[in-house]
């Protein structure tokens, strides 16, 4: 989806904020080859399985470092580019904030930041609020129905962002070899990969 919208966006460095195993910061990582990928997560154990990953598929241009990403290090420098991916569901309204306030100060001039997450409830059937508050329920998260209470851009705003440079878009992702619809037809309430991005630029 980066590459796609921004085709001639050309980072140097990128934040994977909640990296956890990995598996986002990899296919970063092969679309940025001449960026350096700084993958951060709080959970050592996950920091080593992606480490372990990454050095198996032949990545060598990302950097895990343990860290609370609601506090970035200032050591780390500034970032040309800081996401997270499907994370802040995992979290409470607080850190939510700090996180984008995070990234706003990390981030080089010009640069961006994106967000995907579970698509917000305005415009959806009753039938799939119902569904996902379920699933929040019952699958043991959290945070899920409360992330849906939040208007996103209005946080990107008040961490710093001007409201012209914040934008939201749709993504769909790969789907399963196991998926029996065809992803990006049909809403089937979170089982295969359509999300919503928001994001914004620094001035």
């Amino acid at each position: 989806w980066l590459k796609t919208r921004y085709p001639n966006l050309k980072p140097k460095r990128i934040f994977d904020l909640g990296c956890g195993a990995g598996l986002n910061t990899v296919a970063v990582a092969r679309a940025f080859p001449e960026a350096e990928i700084i993958a951060i997560d709080a959970a050592a154990p996950m920091l080593r399985y992606a480490a372990a990953r990454s050095h198996a598929l032949g990545i060598t241009n990302v950097r895990y470092v343990q860290a609370d990403i609601e506090h970035i290090p200032e050591r780390l420098g500034k970032a040309d580019i800081a996401y997270t991916a499907i994370v802040l569901h995992e979290t409470s309204h607080d850190a939510v904030r700090n996180i984008f306030r995070g990234c706003y100060e990390c981030l080089a001039p010009n640069g961006l930041t994106t967000h995907v997450e579970q698509p917000p409830y305005h415009g959806k059937p009753l039938f799939e609020q119902v569904m996902r508050d379920w699933d929040g329920q019952y699958n043991n998260e959290a945070f899920w129905s409360g992330l849906y209470e939040l208007d996103l851009a209005q946080e990107l705003a008040d961490a710093g962002f001007m409201e012209a440079a914040i934008f939201s878009d749709d993504v769909t992702a790969v789907p399963w070899r196991s998926d029996a619809k065809v992803t990006g037809k049909v809403e089937d309430y979170g089982r295969t990969g359509n999300w919503k991005v928001f994001g914004a630029f620094k001035a």
